[in-house]
């Protein structure tokens, strides 16, 4: 099967998806440099981006923050990563947030109250829908890659419903449109890190 795993000093990323989490994490300033600091005293994994709780919950507090030059997992011992390493879950937050603009897209944007309140509820159900979409590819990008890589390719192109409102056409159109966007944001992000001399690289092909 077409997979990615991202791979950080011999570890891969894409390993077992965790539960949701949410890390303790602050910024502050260490020898001049704006550092994204997560609070791993406590945490029963290791303070290593290799574990899917980790990636998870790095990733969570890196889209809460504005820029940094780098993240420090605090814990017993802490670990920094930085230069390819940080621009790698750079290129996966702006991912995200591509996905979060997507799910945002009304595909009843243009019609008249009356006529989004006798057309809403289906569109809602319909499994095309942009958020629907969307918010399943967040949610695996957020936890893991490889997991990630499996949706994307489910969704070649988007069909409309077998019973379609004058709508679903346009929104199926303009919902694949936004797939194509997301697979090159993708496809820049594997070349990044293929040709990434800090060890993180691809397995497989998209």
């Amino acid at each position: 099967m077409n997979s990615l795993a991202m791979r950080v000093r011999g570890h891969s990323l894409a390993v077992k998806p965790s539960t949701a989490i949410g890390c303790a994490y602050h910024v502050e300033a260490r020898n001049d440099r704006r550092m994204l600091v997560v609070d791993c005293e406590g945490c029963t994994g290791d303070s290593d981006l290799s574990g899917a709780r980790c990636y998870e919950g790095t990733l969570r507090a890196l889209c809460g923050v504005g820029p940094v030059e780098g993240i420090l997992l605090s814990g017993y011992v802490e670990t920094e990563y930085k230069g390819v390493a940080l621009d790698a879950l750079r290129g996966v937050r702006a991912l995200a947030a591509t996905l979060e603009r997507m799910a945002g897209r009304d595909p009843l944007g243009n019609l008249d109250e009356r006529a989004r309140r006798e057309k809403g509820r289906r569109c809602q159900a319909c499994k095309s829908h942009p958020a629907t979409i969307a918010g399943r590819l967040r949610e695996r990008l957020e936890k893991d890659l490889d997991s990630f890589t499996a949706s994307l390719l489910q969704h070649p192109t988007v069909v409309p419903p077998s019973n379609p409102m004058a709508e679903c056409a346009g929104c199926a159109a303009e919902t694949g449109e936004d797939l194509g966007v997301v697979a090159r944001e993708f496809e820049r992000l594997r070349g990044q890190l293929m040709y990434s001399a800090f060890g993180v690289v691809p397995r497989g092909d998209v």
